[in-house]
């Protein structure tokens, strides 16, 4: 996670918008966090920045919620779960698509290129000017984060099962027994994860 190149877009948006928006980094320690820290203490918005260090996952909902928007500046991840439960709290999303994030995002949020502090600030300034688009990201998000339950986890791995064994898949349910028949599945369906009551903490 790129926290230094958006610190450094953060200030960017203070410096040219004036706008009263606040940055809040949250999660314990980590290797290199001394150095995000040192970047906060000496920033002219130092004011602005905020670290909140670990956030238990019954408290993760009300941040989502309370934050005009979510910034996800990640160079690589394995499926990307803190943009689905931002966009599950109909909080708008920046993020980059780097690894598997292009395919959890599916474009349900604004792009952000880690790798460019300006093309992150631009985007940041878009967000905090432009409340319409706020309002897309947010009705998109929460088409997307809709898309990832347990039912649709269980249908598709049923279904891969279905067309690795060449036949069709029995499964149980309240009522009893029901047939599921075989059907095709893409690789996205099958791999479509659980989106949980209880938010997870990244």
């Amino acid at each position: 996670m790129d926290w230094t190149t958006a610190a450094s877009a953060f200030e960017r948006l203070k410096d040219e918008t004036r706008s009263d928006w606040k940055l809040v980094l949250a999660g314990g320690d980590w290797q290199g966090s001394d150095v995000i820290r040192a970047l906060a203490r000496d920033s002219h918005h130092t004011r602005d920045i905020v670290l909140l260090g670990f956030v238990p996952d019954t408290e993760l909902p009300d941040w989502y919620r309370a934050a005009d928007v979510f910034v996800f500046p990640s160079h690589f991840e394995g499926f990307g779960l803190p943009p689905v439960e931002a966009m599950a709290c109909a909080c708008p999303v920046l993020s980059s698509e780097k690894g598997a994030l292009a395919e959890t995002v599916a474009g349900a949020c604004g792009f952000l290129d880690p790798d460019d502090p300006e093309q992150m600030a631009s985007q940041m300034i878009r967000a905090a000017t432009d409340m319409p688009w706020r309002a897309e990201l947010r009705l998109a998000g929460l088409k997307r984060a809709s898309a990832f339950s347990w039912d649709a986890c269980a249908l598709a791995t049923m279904g891969v099962y279905a067309g690795v064994l060449g036949e069709d898949v029995v499964a149980a349910n309240t009522a009893g027994t029901r047939h599921i028949a075989r059907k095709e599945v893409s690789s996205e369906e099958a791999m479509q994860p659980q989106r949980r009551h209880k938010l997870l903490s990244r």
